[in-house]
Formats: structure tokens, C-alpha cells, sequence
């Protein structure tokens, strides 16, 4: 529901939720990501983020480069457009986010953070220490 909900909303500036994701995740490096550290950041898989920084650059909110010495590592850029473009996104979040919280109290929203921050390290654990759900996936893969 909420991904169908960012969906709908993100349409009106032109972006899938993956598309606004991705494009938050470059927004919010210090430097110029890769598409690598892309990836882990928004727990897409590599072939993925590539694709959608391709489709992004097509639309001009990216730009894609190497740098000299970093072997084949793909460095992302927002450009002016894309840079707007992430400006507006903030409206729309605060929309989404407004429906979704409602009726919640500011304990209930903490705790619900706190909780949902406890699952991802939980996975996370699991996956940094190669957890055997993780070997059995990329096995069957």
C-alpha cells in the first residue's frame, strides 16, 4: 500500500519510489556515491541500481563517470535538474508521511522507529555474518 501510495505521488514529478529512493540515496552521500555503495545503501541489487541510474541520466537528473585509479567503479552525480527535482520531493514525503503517521502519538512513532531499527540490524547481522538464508538464495540464484 505505501509503495503504491509513494507511487501515485511521486508520478507528479515524473519518478517511480524506486526512482525517488535512489535519487535520496545520492542526495544524501557527502561525495559522489558508486553505483556499488548505491546498492548496499538502498538494498537493491547492483544490476538494478545501474539500470536506474541509466534511466535516470536519460532524464537528466544524473550523470554517470569513472575517476582515474578506481578501477571499474561507476561514481553517480546529481545534476541542477536532479537536484530540484530531490528539493521537491520533500512536499510530497510530507504528504505521505502525514497519512501514514496519523493518529499516532510521538511515543507510538519512537517506538515504532526503534522496533523497526531493531529488524534491520537483526537482518543485517544475519547478513554480514553470511547467514545461510543469504548463501541459500544467491545459491538457487
Amino acid at each position: 500500500m505505501l509503495m503504491r501510495e509513494c507511487d501515485c505521488v511521486a508520478h507528479e514529478i515524473g519518478l517511480t519510489t524506486s526512482k525517488w529512493l535512489l535519487l535520496c540515496a545520492i542526495g544524501a552521500e557527502e561525495g559522489e556515491p558508486t553505483i556499488g555503495s548505491l546498492s548496499e545503501r538502498s538494498m537493491l541489487s547492483t544490476q538494478a541500481v545501474s539500470r536506474m541510474v541509466a534511466l535516470m541520466e536519460t532524464q537528466g537528473l544524473v550523470t554517470r563517470h569513472s575517476k582515474p585509479g578506481s578501477g571499474r567503479s561507476v561514481y553517480v552525480r546529481l545534476t541542477d535538474e536532479g537536484r530540484e527535482t530531490l528539493s521537491r520531493t520533500d512536499t510530497i514525503a510530507s504528504r505521505v508521511e502525514g497519512r501514514l503517521l496519523a493518529g499516532l502519538t510521538q511515543d507510538d512513532i519512537d517506538r515504532i522507529g526503534r522496533d523497526l531499527q531493531q529488524l534491520i540490524d537483526n537482518m543485517a547481522a544475519d547478513q554480514n555474518a553470511g547467514g545461510s538464508e543469504q548463501a541459500t538464495c544467491e545459491a538457487s540464484s
